[in-house]
């Protein structure tokens, strides 16, 4: 699962940039498949982006910029990650 490992690997600065250094993780594009969801891959779905908004709340943390964009799905794996 991926909300029981850590994505994080590494952050530093470059060239007065602060970078952070994430696993790779392979996803869907939403755009491609949200229109061919079924019902319960939908719930699938939802139910993945709610536990990560969970786990961001539980850390005491608020997400500014949720969108399909930043939550990376993987309908093979049938979960995502949070990101940005």
């Amino acid at each position: 699962k991926l909300l029981d490992s850590n994505i994080y690997i590494n952050s530093f600065e470059f060239k007065g940039k602060f970078c952070i250094v994430m696993l790779f993780i392979e996803f869907n594009d939403f755009r491609t498949f949200y229109k061919k969801l079924n019902y319960d891959k939908m719930k699938m779905y939802l139910r993945s982006l709610l536990v990560n908004l969970m786990f961001v709340q539980s850390k005491g943390m608020v997400h500014g910029d949720v969108k399909p964009s930043n939550f990376l799905y993987s309908l093979e794996h049938e979960e995502g990650v949070l990101v940005d």
